[in-house]
């Protein structure tokens, strides 16, 4: 049978003109119409016969029921939608080997209205590593039910995690050195943590003075501010809250060079809140940030970095490998 371009299956009244077909009561029809005799038709498929047609538009479906049948479809949509939601979720949650604070919580500049943030890692099915499936993060958001305040959480499918790590991106990077996880599962999680000096590498000098180049330009200009960052410009001057990252951002890059670390909360946290509250001058924060930057790239032309020039890749791929086999067996996920 032939089939129709953008094609979708409606309900109809009327029989096929050439074979009577009616018993289902549908037809297939697309979005192509032309006019005669004043009046709309349809261009249309009998599932029957295959007789493509043209049907007057009054003769199968009224506006109501074409209004009707898209309420319907995005209905089923956001069915559907919310069934996947939830079900990756799950698989979050169950698989998860790792969950700990990030954000101002983690790097000790947080507030008493500061945000609540989580980030981890989870194990995911084999449908979603060698099947056909994809999921590489899932947000599990949710609200305190004493206070209301939102807590927001992001969980990471391990293969998602590992790329990120080894290639030291700053977001995700900070998970490797976080000392007190609220949730672990220990036997898949230290495998990844004792071993943390064979996924950071010196690719850190391009990823975190990158992040950090970003947020000095978002500070030196200040064209189209709106909103909270807006507010931060009149209240201060400059924006704080960007120049708080900017230094922090630095300060990790240079100590994860020279001791192999990042520590938490950050050494030097006082100054970040500091700046975050405006007690800075931004022509301090930028003397800084150009001091850290001339460490840093003293410590790169010295050669005198303790950590690798590159991730050990074919540790991780095993790693990977490893720890995927190993909980799905436990999980009698697969047989093998």
């Amino acid at each position: 049978m032939s089939s129709l371009p953008n094609a979708l299956e409606f309900n109809t009244y009327s029989k096929c003109p050439k074979c009577l077909y009616d018993k289902i009561g549908r037809i297939y029809c697309n979005s192509q119409f032309h006019t005669s005799d004043g009046m709309e038709h349809m261009h249309c498929l009998c599932p029957g016969c295959g007789y493509e047609h043209f049907e007057k538009c009054v003769d199968t479906l009224g506006q109501d029921e074409v209004a009707n049948l898209i309420k319907k479809l995005e209905e089923d949509q956001a069915k559907l939608s919310q069934e996947k939601k939830n079900n990756l979720q799950k698989q979050a949650n169950d698989g998860l080997i790792v969950l700990a604070y990030t954000g101002s919580r983690l790097y000790g500049t947080n507030h008493e209205k500061s945000d609540i943030d989580f980030q981890g890692v989870f194990m995911p099915s084999p449908d979603f590593v060698i099947g056909t499936k994809t999921c590489e993060k899932v947000c599990l958001d949710k609200r305190d039910s004493e206070d209301g305040i939102l807590i927001e959480t992001t969980v990471y499918a391990l293969p998602k995690f590992l790329h990120l790590a080894r290639n030291c991106n700053p977001n995700i990077v900070s998970l490797l050195f976080s000392e007190t996880p609220v949730k672990l599962n220990h036997d898949y999680w230290h495998p990844i943590y004792s071993n943390r000096d064979k996924i950071v590498s010196m690719k850190c000098i391009h990823t975190f003075l990158g992040y950090a180049y970003a947020q000095k330009i978002k500070i030196t200009s200040k064209q189209n501010t709106t909103g909270k960052r807006k507010q931060l410009i009149d209240d201060y001057g400059y924006d704080v809250k960007f120049s708080m990252h900017l230094i922090r951002l630095l300060y990790e890059c240079y100590e994860l060079i020279t001791i192999g670390v990042i520590k938490y909360p950050c050494s030097i946290a006082r100054a970040l809140k500091q700046i975050r509250n405006g007690e800075w001058s931004l022509d301090h924060v930028l003397d800084l940030a150009d001091l850290y930057e001339n460490e840093i790239n003293k410590v790169v032309q010295e050669k005198s970095f303790v950590i690798r020039n590159s991730p050990d890749d074919e540790f991780i791929n095993k790693l990977q490998q490893d720890l995927l086999l190993n909980y799905w067996r436990e999980t009698k996920q697969i047989d093998v």
